[in-house]
């Protein structure tokens, strides 16, 4: 009986996501709130649909336990609550704040494209200066130590941070509009995953490229499926071997022979486990960074009324985020830093447990009413600032992530798209901007248009 109740859990958690998925998707309009449900859908619902299919979700070498089909009824219950909380908002919120569509302003918004576009590589590139990582370190605390030396640093990687999850998708939004080339997107789309890859060294922005290239060409969503699907044994494995290639990759500096050696180390090591890396389990856990609800579980078993962060890293971090700790040592770290060294005890580990974790993590049982109605409030907030079709594209991408991040990117991410759009119209109003927007008026005979379903 009780592995039949506790199935019944996985089994409603999984409907509530799926349900909140299906309203989003009968009409389908990109903004923060359809975001955040993609996402819940996507680092949420996959990885539980996981558990249902294969027993159980992997855990690497950290003293975890694994969420198991026919245990953890009360953590299903807790998922499904937190999908009834995107149903509410895709089928209560959403249409009261919905609005008559308007033509779009798209000078402006090739403006702020343009400006994304250029600003995302000069950050990346000059955070990847700052932190030294080119003259010799770990990938990842050599980052951490130039952040917390410098408010300037703080930004810089702030605003890099928010890019590198919109460009993309913008720019698929572009190519949709017939505003950019296919090759020019292609190019952005393959500089954007080289930067990821070599500098910034973070896989998840092969997730959002994926996500762009699928948008872009809706008439070969059929045959990019497919691709995929072929593709997944090899995406699984190399999945797996880039965080062995990444951990060598600058440990001697910007060398090629260094790099050479750290994929050969990592394809060989990698080669040694294939049999375990190729099954359903281990792709499904890949893709869907399904070990992220391992940690949750973590949180919501071993946390008491004294553990909980009363929303030290939602609401305190969120509004004082460019502080550097130079200046506030006692700053809080993000939620996932502060799991990741109570588990494993590491200072520089940082371990994902999705907005579920986090939300749990501050408010106890208290998160399952406190986690809609904050990004009800927040999109209800914004809703006339950001009323252009592409700055709606770049909402629902923060809203993507945020459910993979913390929630604090949410905040940061309204901050700096609004110094974009600022931005934008100080340019356009220019001598330059003017002669800008005739340049483009002649280009693209430019017509107000929708964007093509």
């Amino acid at each position: 009986m009780l592995y039949f109740s506790d199935t019944f859990h996985l089994l409603l958690a999984i409907f509530a996501l799926a349900l909140a998925g299906v309203l989003q998707f009968r009409e389908f309009r990109p903004d923060l709130l359809s975001g955040l449900v993609c996402g819940l859908l996507f680092f949420v619902g996959l990885p539980l649909l996981q558990v249902l299919v294969t027993g159980d979700i992997p855990v690497s070498d950290l003293p975890l336990e694994p969420i198991t089909r026919g245990r953890d009824g009360e953590l299903m219950l807790l998922f499904a609550c937190f999908g009834v909380g995107g149903i509410v908002l895709t089928s209560t919120v959403r249409r009261k704040r919905r609005s008559p569509s308007s033509a779009t302003n798209a000078p402006d918004e090739y403006a702020q494209f343009r400006i994304i576009v250029t600003l995302y590589f000069a950050f990346t590139l000059l955070f990847f200066a700052l932190s030294g990582k080119w003259r010799g370190g770990h990938w990842y605390s050599s980052g951490g130590d130039a952040l917390a030396s410098n408010p300037a640093i703080v930004l810089i990687a702030n605003f890099a941070n928010v890019f590198r999850v919109v460009l993309p998708f913008i720019a698929a939004y572009q190519r949709r509009r017939k505003l950019i080339s296919v090759k020019s997107f292609l190019v952005i789309v393959a500089f954007y995953v080289s930067c990821e890859l070599v500098l910034v060294n973070n896989r998840i922005g092969v997730l959002f490229a994926a996500i762009a290239v699928f948008y872009a060409f809706p008439r070969k969503r059929l045959q990019l499926a497919t691709l995929g699907l072929v593709s997944l044994p090899m995406v699984a494995f190399l999945n797996h071997a880039y965080p062995i290639a990444r951990g060598m990759l600058w440990t001697n500096g910007a060398s090629l022979s260094s790099a050479a050696d750290a994929i050969s180390t990592a394809v060989e090591t990698r080669r040694d486990f294939s049999g375990n890396t190729n099954s359903p389990t281990e792709i499904a856990s890949s893709l869907f960074e399904s070990s992220n609800l391992n940690v949750v579980k973590y949180v919501f078993d071993t946390f008491e009324q004294d553990d909980f962060r009363a929303g030290e890293t939602v609401f305190l971090k969120s509004l004082l985020f460019p502080v550097p700790k130079s200046i506030w040592p006692g700053k809080p770290d993000g939620f996932g830093g502060q799991v990741g060294r109570e588990i494993s005890g590491l200072e520089h580990l940082t371990l994902n447990c999705t907005s579920v974790g986090e939300f749990y993590g501050n408010f106890g049982l208290f998160s399952i009413l406190i986690f809609p109605w904050t990004f009800a409030a927040i999109a209800f907030a914004i809703r006339r600032v950001f009323s252009s079709d592409l700055q709606r594209h770049c909402l629902f991408m923060c809203g993507f992530a945020s459910v993979r991040f913390e929630f604090s990117f949410v905040v940061i991410s309204i901050f700096c798209l609004l110094i974009v759009s600022l931005a934008a119209s100080f340019y356009l109003n220019t001598a330059g901007g003017h002669v800008g927007i005739k340049a483009f008026r002649r280009a693209h005979r430019f017509r107000a248009t929708q964007v093509p379903e």
